[in-house]
């Protein structure tokens, strides 16, 4: 996959400018925890822009994942875990 290719890239280049991955973890929390007002915001005025914004998260979770060697099958476990939450939605 090209994204996540582009992702590990951008991992090698970013995490350079941090002195170590707990420094580089709390600045992408601190990122996505700026975002999510922004995409309460775009979503409320409908704003195509959302998607935008909602990759922005997703490219800091997974360098984060990626950061700290979580390996796919903790991944996949959150899958199984979330759609155990979207049956108990309603």
């Amino acid at each position: 996959m090209k994204s996540e290719e582009e992702i590990k890239a951008l991992l090698d280049f970013d995490i350079k400018h941090f002195k170590d991955t707990e420094e580089h973890l709390l600045f992408a929390l601190d990122h996505i925890e700026h975002h999510i007002p922004e995409l309460r915001e775009l979503n409320a005025e409908k704003n195509p822009h959302l998607y935008d914004e909602i990759a922005d998260v997703y490219i800091l979770a997974k360098m984060i994942l990626l950061a700290n060697d979580v390996k796919e099958d903790v991944v996949l476990k959150r899958i199984e875990r979330f759609r155990e939450k979207i049956k108990q939605f309603r």
